[in-house]
């Protein structure tokens, strides 16, 4: 009894699992070769084990994604031979399409094919309507600004006889303005007859009293007063004295009035 004691104390622990019986039928080989086949414990390939099953169920279950949700009216590829749907449902039949075509909704663009939509569609149309208001309103600006500046307006025939006799409204209309552009063109050339007039009879005042050298005829000079000099010597210098004399009575009647 004794000795059986004595060598279960010196079997290695490892070794327990194996049945007493079983050592008997085990190959003889070396006690290192024997330790180092049976170093490896079972114990750690069941700790390896529970690790990997300890591991598999804390991890996560991965489940496919679900595509999002897409309405009829957003998929998410454009189909380029087909248009997509702007409504759910099938596709709508040629019938109703027609009879939407020819139905009158309250305050909606009218249908297209209609008169009113060539209307509103065109833009010939609504150029020619912008350039004749334009072109209306500069003649009736034009025509009552005639009739408020011309001396003549008394002259123009009236709105009425447009209508009854257009072509004899047309040309009293032209041999009023005739009238009215040859009063305007002598209106202006007497103003500028008379400023040049005026010119002229200052710079025979500066001559006569000595305040512009005779000599120095030139560009800068002022205008030309030679046919008014009467000539070198006395003569001009009379003239230069009747047109200083003229120009002071001129003022001085202006002043008096």
């Amino acid at each position: 009894m004794s000795h059986r004691v004595v060598i279960s104390l010196l079997k290695p622990p490892h070794r327990s699992i194996l049945p007493s019986n079983d050592l008997h039928e085990l190959p003889l080989q070396r006690p290192s070769l024997f330790r180092t086949k049976l170093s490896s414990p079972p114990a750690r390939h069941f700790s390896s084990t529970s690790s990997s099953s300890s591991s598999s169920t804390t991890k996560p279950i991965l489940l496919e994604k679900p595509e999002r949700f897409r309405p009829p009216s957003h998929p998410s590829r454009l189909n380029a031979r087909r248009m997509p749907r702007q409504y759910a449902g099938p596709a709508m039949p040629e019938a109703e399409k027609a009879a939407q075509a020819r139905r009158k909704y309250p305050h909606t663009f009218p249908n297209e094919g209609t008169g009113m939509y060539w209307f509103l569609t065109n833009k010939y149309v609504h150029l020619w309507i912008s350039l004749g208001t334009l072109f209306t309103l500069s003649v009736i600006t034009l025509t009552q600004s005639f009739l408020s500046t011309s001396p003549f307006a008394h002259l123009t025939p009236p709105i009425a006889s447009l209508a009854t006799a257009p072509l004899a409204f047309i040309r009293d209309w032209v041999s009023v303005v005739r009238m009215h552009t040859q009063y305007t063109t002598e209106q202006t050339a007497e103003s500028r007859s008379r400023n040049i007039q005026d010119a002229q009879k200052r710079r025979l005042y500066r001559r006569a009293h000595g305040l512009e050298d005779v000599d120095q005829d030139g560009v800068g000079q002022g205008v030309d007063v030679k046919g008014l000099e009467g000539g070198e010597g006395g003569g001009g210098e009379g003239a230069a004295a009747a047109a200083a004399a003229e120009w002071r009575a001129g003022e001085e009647g202006e002043e008096t009035g």
